[in-house]
C-alpha cells in the first residue's frame, strides 16, 4: 500500500514540474523592422537565427543594425537578453530614386531622406563635396556631401571618399533647375574602390630629375612630397606638384590630388608625358614648343599623411626676366621650380580674376594658370601689389598665332622682398639699358634711336639713377647729343662693342654687348597694293612701316603710299619691330573670316584681307612716320555700318570724327564710336583692356583713323589706327606696350 501511494505521489510531482517548466520559461520576441518577415520568439539567453537577406523592388539590402539610425551591425552570435527590434538597411537604386524624384517640382525638396549607393564618377567641389554618383549606367548628382552628424562639411572629413570610391549617402531628392540631385546629404560610410592594378616590373623607380630627363611614353615611379595641389573648375583638385631632392613634377591625376593633403609623402607610378592642349599642338609644333613635363596615368602607390616641408636646396635662383627669356626649343623648363623675387598684382577682370607676377621693372612677367577664373588663388589676395620671395613654377605654355607665353603656378609665397639699393647701377643696365641695342643693324639704315640715360622707379625707391654709353669704334656705332637727348647711330660696316655703365652714388656697373652693321640684304619686294591684289596662298614680301597695333591680333598694319593691309605674325617675330620702324617682311597673303552657306560654294562673307605667319626679313629701324594718302575722308559714320560683306572693305583706312564711348557690364568691357546723329558703330577687341590707348579720350569727340575688319565674318567692326586730338596723334599701340 505504500508503495502504491509512493508512485502516486512521484507521477504527481512530475506533472507539476511539467506545468511549472511550460509557465516560467522565459522568451522575446525578435522583431525584423522593415521587412515582411514574421516576428519571432526566441527564449531568454540562446541566439536568433540569421535570415536570408530579404529583398525589394527597387532596393538594394545592405546589412541588418542594431538601431534605427543603422550606426552598428548587428551581431547574430549574442544572446537575446530582451525583446530586440534588429533593422534592415535598403539603400534605394538611382533609377529608383529618379522614378521617385519624377513628380517633384522645380527647387521643391522631398520629405524624406533616402539611402542611396554608388560609385564617386567626379568631383566637382572639393570643399562642399559635390559629386556625381554611378551605378555603372545611371547617375545622380549630389549636392554637398557632410558627416554622418551633419557637422563636418567634406573638406574638413579626416578621411573622405574620392573619385572610384563607393559611397553610401543618405539625404532628401531635390530638383533644382529641372534636375534631380542628393541634397546636402550625410555620408553613412564609404569603401575605397578596387586598385588598378599595375605590373611593377614594367616602371623604373627614378628620382624626379632623372624622370623629367626621360623619354615621353616611359613609365617610372618617384617618391616625394606635395608641394602644391592644382584645381579643375569649381575647385575640383585635378594634379599635384610632387618634389624631391633633385626635382619637382607635374602630376596630372584627379584622384591622387582628391585624397592628399600638401606635405604628404607619396609613391605614384606614371606614364612621363608632354602636356598640350589638343586645341593647340599645330601651333605648338609650328614654333617647336614639346609641351609641358608632367606624369599622366599616374597610380598611387603608396601615401603617408606626413606634414613635411618641401626640399628646397635643388632650386635655382632666377629673375622673371630669365624665366621669360629662357628658349623653350633648347630648354623645357616646365614644371621645375625656381626661387624668384617678383612684383605680385591682382588684375580683377570681368567674371574673372588674374594674377600676375612681374620682375623687379613691374613690367616683365606672366600670369598665372588657372581654370578656376582666380578663385583658386585668393590666397594672393594679402601680397597685392607687394614685392615678395617666391617659389614660383612655369605650369604650362599657351600656344597662339602670337607665339608661345608661359605661365606661372605659384608654389608657395615666402616673404617680403628688401630691395638693396646697391643693386640699381645693374638693375639699370640690365632691365633698361642692354635691350635697346640689336645685335644686327643693317648699312645705310641708322637706327637713330633715342637712348635711355636715367632710371627712376617708384616700385623700387629709385631716383636718378644714370646710364652713360661708349663705342669701341665710332666709324661703326657712335653717339651724339639732340639737345637733352643722346641719340645712338651706326654709320660703316663692322662690329662694335658698347658698354653700358650704371652709376647710383658711388655704386657702378658696367656691361658690354656687340653690335655689328651689315650689307642689306638683296631682297625683291612689292608694294602694299599689289600685295592686297595678290591671289589667296601667295607668299609675298612686302615692304612698309609698321603703323598701329592691331587687336586681338598679333601683328600691325603695315602701310606705304599705295595702302594699307593687316599682318599677322608670332609673338617672337612681333618683337622684332617697333612702331615706326621700316621693315620688309614676308608671309602668305589670304583672306581670314570667309563664310559659306551651309557648307557649300555660296560665300555669304569675304572675311579679312591679310599677310599671316609673317617673318621679319630685315627690319631698317627708324621712326618713320607712316603715310595716309590712301586715306578715305568725306565719308560720314552711318556710310560704314551695314556694308556689304562680300565687298572687301578691310584695306581701307577712313578719317572721321565720333565721340568714343566706354561700356563696361558685369559680363562684359567695350567701345564704341558714336556720331552726332546717334549712329554706333562697334571697336574689335575681346574686352576694353585691349584698348588701353583710349582712356583719355572716353566720353570724347575726336578725329580717328579708322580701319574696317572682319575676322570672324560676321560683320565689319571698327579698328581704330589712331587718335587725333588738338592736334596730336595718339598711334594704337596695344602689341608693342
Amino acid at each position: 500500500m505504500k508503495r502504491i501511494l509512493y508512485l502516486l505521489v512521484m507521477v504527481m510531482a512530475i506533472f507539476v514540474l511539467i506545468g511549472c517548466d511550460e509557465d516560467d520559461v522565459i522568451k522575446y520576441t525578435v522583431e525584423f523592422v522593415n521587412t515582411e518577415l514574421e516576428v519571432k520568439e526566441v527564449v531568454a539567453g540562446s541566439k536568433v537565427e540569421k535570415p536570408s537577406d530579404p529583398e525589394k523592388l527597387g532596393y538594394i539590402f545592405d546589412d541588418w543594425y542594431e538601431d534605427e539610425d543603422f550606426t552598428k551591425v548587428f551581431d547574430f552570435e549574442k544572446e537575446i537578453t530582451k525583446d530586440t527590434k534588429i533593422y534592415a538597411l535598403f539603400y534605394i537604386t538611382i533609377p529608383k530614386l529618379l522614378e521617385l524624384g519624377e513628380d517633384l517640382e522645380n527647387n521643391a525638396i522631398s520629405s524624406e531622406e533616402y539611402y542611396v549607393k554608388g560609385t564617386v564618377k567626379n568631383i566637382t567641389n572639393v570643399e562642399y563635396g559635390n559629386m556625381t554618383i554611378t551605378d555603372g549606367e545611371n547617375d545622380l548628382f549630389v549636392y554637398g556631401v557632410f558627416s554622418r552628424d551633419g557637422s563636418t562639411k567634406y573638406e574638413g572629413l579626416n578621411e573622405k571618399p574620392v573619385v572610384d570610391d563607393i559611397v553610401y549617402l543618405r539625404g532628401p531628392l531635390k530638383r533644382f533647375n529641372n534636375q534631380l540631385e542628393l541634397n546636402n546629404s550625410k555620408l553613412i560610410k564609404f569603401e575605397k574602390g578596387e586598385p588598378t592594378v599595375i605590373d611593377l616590373d614594367e616602371y623604373e623607380e627614378v628620382t624626379i630629375l632623372e624622370a623629367r630627363s626621360f623619354e615621353v611614353g616611359s613609365n617610372v615611379i618617384v617618391e616625394g612630397v606635395v608641394a602644391r595641389i592644382t584645381y579643375a573648375n569649381n575647385n575640383n583638385p585635378n594634379g599635384i606638384y610632387l618634389v624631391d631632392e633633385t626635382n619637382s613634377i607635374y602630376i596630372y591625376d584627379n584622384k591622387i590630388a582628391s585624397s592628399v593633403n600638401i606635405g604628404n609623402t607619396l609613391k605614384v607610378a606614371g606614364t612621363r608625358t608632354n602636356f598640350i592642349l589638343e586645341t593647340e599642338k599645330s601651333l605648338a609644333e609650328k614654333f617647336g614648343y614639346e609641351g609641358a613635363i608632367q606624369l599622366d596615368n599616374a597610380i598611387l602607390i603608396n601615401k603617408e599623411d606626413t606634414n613635411l616641408d618641401f626640399a628646397t636646396e635643388w632650386i635655382q635662383e632666377a629673375t622673371i626676366k630669365d624665366i621669360m627669356e629662357t628658349d623653350y626649343t633648347q630648354e623645357n623648363i616646365t614644371s621645375t621650380i625656381f626661387k624668384v623675387n617678383a612684383l605680385v598684382k591682382k588684375v580683377p577682370g570681368t567674371g574673372f580674376t588674374n594674377y600676375y607676377f612681374y620682375d623687379l621693372d613691374g613690367e616683365t612677367g606672366s600670369y598665372t594658370y588657372t581654370m578656376n577664373n582666380g578663385n583658386d588663388f585668393k590666397w594672393l589676395d594679402e601680397f597685392d601689389n607687394k614685392l615678395m620671395t617666391v617659389y614660383l613654377s612655369v605650369i604650362n605654355a599657351k600656344a597662339s598665332n602670337s607665339g608661345i607665353l608661359y605661365r606661372f603656378l605659384p608654389i608657395k609665397v615666402l616673404e617680403e622682398f628688401e630691395y638693396d639699393e646697391s643693386y640699381n647701377p645693374e638693375f639699370a643696365v640690365k632691365y633698361y639699358g642692354i635691350d635697346q641695342f640689336e645685335k644686327e643693324y643693317v648699312y645705310s639704315f641708322s637706327p637713330d634711336l633715342e637712348l635711355i640715360t636715367n632710371i627712376s622707379s617708384e616700385l623700387l625707391g629709385i631716383e636718378n639713377v644714370k646710364l652713360t654709353y661708349s663705342s669701341s669704334n665710332e666709324d661703326v656705332a657712335y653717339f651724339e647729343e639732340d639737345g637733352d637727348k643722346l641719340i645712338f647711330k651706326t654709320k660703316d660696316l663692322g662690329v662694335a662693342i658698347i658698354t653700358i655703365t650704371g652709376v647710383d652714388g658711388e655704386n657702378t656697373y658696367v656691361a658690354e654687348v656687340e653690335v655689328k652693321v651689315v650689307e642689306s640684304s638683296d631682297i625683291d619686294y612689292i608694294s602694299v597694293i599689289e600685295a592686297i591684289e595678290s591671289d589667296d596662298d601667295t607668299l609675298v614680301t612686302v615692304q612698309g612701316i609698321v603703323a598701329a597695333s592691331l587687336v586681338n591680333q598679333s601683328g600691325f598694319y603695315l602701310i606705304d603710299e599705295s595702302g594699307v593691309i593687316a599682318v599677322r605674325m608670332a609673338g617672337d617675330e612681333l618683337a622684332k619691330v617697333a612702331l615706326g620702324n621700316k621693315v620688309i617682311i614676308q608671309g602668305t597673303k589670304t583672306h581670314i573670316g570667309t563664310k559659306y552657306q551651309n557648307d557649300s560654294e555660296v560665300m555669304t562673307a569675304i572675311g579679312q584681307i591679310a599677310i599671316v605667319d609673317a617673318l621679319v626679313l630685315e627690319n631698317q629701324l627708324g621712326n618713320h612716320e607712316y603715310s595716309t594718302d590712301t586715306f578715305i575722308e568725306g565719308k560720314e559714320l552711318a556710310d560704314l555700318i551695314g556694308l556689304d560683306l562680300l565687298e572687301d572693305h578691310s584695306t581701307e583706312v577712313y578719317i572721321i570724327e565720333a565721340t568714343i564711348k566706354y561700356e563696361a557690364t558685369p559680363f562684359y568691357t567695350r567701345y564704341s564710336i558714336i556720331d552726332d546723329n546717334g549712329n554706333s558703330l562697334l571697336i574689335y577687341s575681346s574686352n576694353a583692356n585691349q584698348l588701353k590707348f583710349l582712356e583719355p579720350f572716353q566720353n570724347q569727340k575726336v578725329t580717328l583713323e579708322l580701319a574696317l575688319v572682319n575676322w570672324n565674318g560676321n560683320g565689319y567692326r571698327g579698328a581704330i589706327l589712331a587718335v587725333i586730338n588738338n592736334g596730336e596723334k595718339v598711334v594704337n599701340n596695344s602689341n608693342f606696350n
